[in-house]
């Protein structure tokens, strides 16, 4: 079979899934297809922003999407399912991804002194985390951890993973991040709580 007509029948195939999806049928995606799924920006788990020649995207992660990603396509049994979600579902999970549209490192966008590249870095490492929050219905936030992704600046882009506190259900969660040395001012990325429980389940064994 081609390559191009493979492509194509996945394509197909994961259509299905979002019309069924769209009809209130359950739904189960392999590990693969449920992070495609997910990773699309048009089902809403994605929110984006561009300012001053910098494109900044927040992703909600779902228990499953971490799951599915943690089993790097490996066959996932209803134990290891159970154990893993009762261990991951008090918190929530989110991905933002800074880059740079102007420069080829993230760390020298629209620098103005050499001695700003160390001051982003620690920024990122160090500071971020008491800038950043989620607010859900009355409730407001901290983050509770932050994990940047070190590329040691040699990438136009850094990902930085935020883990909060489980929001009480039924609210639209919005993150807001205050100035984080990009000269961007505070930031809003408010996601659909409809988007996110109307989700496909994973394919278990």
């Amino acid at each position: 079979m081609q390559i191009g007509s493979m492509k194509g029948n996945k394509l197909y195939i994961i259509g299905w899934f979002i019309l069924l999806l769209g009809m209130g049928c359950s739904v189960s995606l392999s590990s693969e297809d449920y992070l495609a799924y997910s990773n699309n920006p048009e089902r809403g788990l994605i929110k984006e922003k561009s300012l001053n020649s910098l494109h900044l995207s927040m992703q909600y992660r779902p228990v499953d999407y971490i799951i599915a990603q943690e089993s790097r396509g490996e066959a996932i049994t209803q134990e290891a399912y159970k154990k893993r979600k009762s261990e991951l579902e008090t918190s929530q999970y989110f991905k933002l991804r800074i880059k740079s549209e102007s420069s080829p490192y993230i760390m020298e966008h629209n620098l103005v002194s050499l001695d700003d590249v160390e001051i982003r870095r620690q920024e990122l490492l160090y500071g971020l985390r008491p800038r950043v929050k989620m607010v859900c219905g009355g409730d407001t936030l901290a983050c509770a951890i932050h994990h940047v992704e070190e590329t040691y600046g040699l990438a136009p882009f850094v990902d930085i993973n935020l883990v909060f506190p489980s929001a009480p259900e039924g609210c639209d969660p919005q993150i807001i991040m205050e100035e984080f040395g990009f000269q961007t001012g505070t930031i809003k990325f408010k996601f659909n709580q409809e988007e996110i429980t109307h989700l496909p389940s994973l394919k278990l064994n």
